[in-house]
Parts: C-alpha cells; structure tokens; sequence
C-alpha cells in the first residue's frame, strides 16, 4: 500500500428503537438525548480497507476477524465463537455507509471509544428509576449489550435492551438513552465505582469450555450447584458462562447466560482430571449430563477474572 490513509466512519443512524427511547423520554418528562454516534472506524488506502477494533485498540483488514478460536479446536465444538470468524466488511461507497473524516477527528475517535457508545436507564411505568445502566458497544460487525448493576461490572449480556434494540420500543421495557457523562454519574453515585464508562469488552485470553457430569438443585437457594470437567481454560467467580437449549424441539437452540457464584476445587473425593464443582447465580437449572457450559470470547468482566 502507498500514500495517505483516508479515514471514514459508518454512522449510526436513529432507528426506532432510539425513536422510542425518545418518546419514553418525553412521555416520562425527561431531556431527551440525541447524540452523534457510530457504528464503525475504518481507514484505506489503494482499495484495501481496514477497520479499528474496540476489542483490542487494533487495525485490522477487511473480511478478517480479531478474535480466533483456541488452538487446535474445532469451530463445532465453540459455537459461541464460530459464528464471528469471518470479519466485516466495508461499507458501501454511499453517505449512508461511509463519512469522511479527517485523520485528526480519527485520532479523537480512536482516544474515547465512547463515541461508539450508547447507554439508557430503565423507568417503570409510574416513573420509577431503576438502578443500573444499560450500554451498547458498537464495533464493526458486532454490537455488544451488557449492564452495569450490583456486580460492580458491566456484564456481558443484557436482555432487556437486546429486546428493545430488536424487538422495538413497544415491546419491552421503558429504556430512556441518556449521555455517558451522566452514565458515568450514575454509576459512581449508586455503586461508589468510577471510571465504568472507560472499560470496554476485550478478548477473553481463557476461554472455557466445561462439560456436565452432575446437577445438584438444593430446595429453597435461588443457586444451583453443578459438577462437571472443565476442558479448557480457566474459572473463577464472577466468570458468565453460556448455554444452548432446544426448548421446543423445532432444532433452534436458545442460549442463556449463567453468573458464576462460586468454584469448588477439587470435587470431594472426585480422582477426575480438572473435575469442579460450579455455584451458578440461577435456581432449578435443567442441565443434562453431557452438555457443554462455555464462556464468550469476548468479555466484560475484569481481566483478572479470567486469567
């Protein structure tokens, strides 16, 4: 490649979800927020185009992912992570796909990733705030949902503003967008933590992948206890790990998320290999001998957490 980059960003343009976070917001009787954000920061040169990953402060090509499967693995045994091993594209050549920018606005861009932010409060229907703050982080080809509450962290998922994002306004909750400074308010009032609004998902380092032997449901406890061998990578408290469920047998696989509480090492009188016993933040769960728990490849949680 030759010459100057040129530098572009894809915008975010209101869709009706963010339409409905506005009349949330008037209905309720507060600011409404409109923010510029973006969905992407891609720079090129002689057709070859780059993009700026979120995930680890890196260019990386066109069509190529920033995150791989662990070494030697097979894609069907991770399929949280098989689907995101093709990277994205370009966008078009359009002023809906592509701004330019300068490189000095790339700079700023590339210095508060809040710019490819979006955080909302959620309101009962009297008008009630809830604590937490829900974030979405857009990166090329992804978008990441989580939620910052009692944990002290963002965590990796979040369901209610994944449903409002998809589903519409209409259909869930009444999420109310606000900016990050009062996000970043927010937080440190109600959970004495500073500083959430500068922490960014990241690649996982440990991925897990821990199999089934043992389900202990203990009557009355909103956890359950799970024993199983874990295959790869490593687990602490704090750690979310995932499921996949065909709930109605129509082969469409539902997944859901699980807190680690808490990791018993070794098993009492266990002679297995890497055998634990897991506290999963959930009460009554059907897991079955056999099935696979994993933890995404990409991450909110602290680094210390996986490591």
């Amino acid at each position: 490649m030759s010459g100057a980059y040129q530098y572009f960003v894809e915008p975010n343009y209101d869709g009706g979800a963010y339409t409905g976070a506005h009349a949330n917001a008037k209905r309720l009787g507060l600011p409404v927020v409109d923010r510029q954000t973006f969905d992407g920061l891609w720079r090129g040169r002689d057709d070859a185009w780059e993009y700026f990953s979120l995930l680890d402060h890196r260019w990386h090509p066109e069509c190529t992912a920033d995150f791989l499967l662990p070494s030697g693995a097979r894609a069907a045994d991770w399929p949280f992570i098989e689907p995101f091993l093709d990277g994205p594209d370009a966008p078009e050549d359009d002023p809906f796909g592509r701004v330019p920018i300068s490189a000095d606005r790339a700079a700023q861009l590339m210095a508060d990733s809040r710019h490819f932010t979006r955080y909302w409060v959620q309101y009962s229907d009297n008008g009630q705030r809830y604590p937490g703050v829900h974030r979405a982080v857009s990166d090329p080809g992804h978008q990441f949902e989580s939620f910052f509450g009692r944990t002290g962290r963002w965590s990796d998922t979040s369901p209610i503003l994944k449903e409002f994002l998809t589903a519409g306004a209409h259909e869930h909750a009444n999420l109310v967008e606000v900016g990050p400074e009062e996000a970043e308010r927010l937080i440190q009032q109600e959970f004495g933590i500073s500083g959430a609004t500068q922490s960014w998902p990241s690649l996982d380092p440990a991925v897990v992948r821990f199999v089934v032997t043992a389900t202990e449901v203990v009557d009355g406890h909103r956890d359950t206890r799970v024993t199983g061998r874990l295959e790869h990578g490593k687990l602490r408290p704090g750690a979310e790990l995932w499921w996949q469920k065909d709930h109605y047998g129509t082969g469409y696989r539902y997944s859901h998320h699980l807190p680690v509480l808490g990791v018993e090492i070794p098993v009492p009188g266990s002679t297995e290999r890497n055998e634990l016993t897991l506290v999963l933040d959930h009460p009554g769960i059907d897991l079955q001998p056999g099935q696979t728990l994993f933890t995404l490849r990409i991450t909110n949680a602290p680094t210390d957490d996986r490591s």
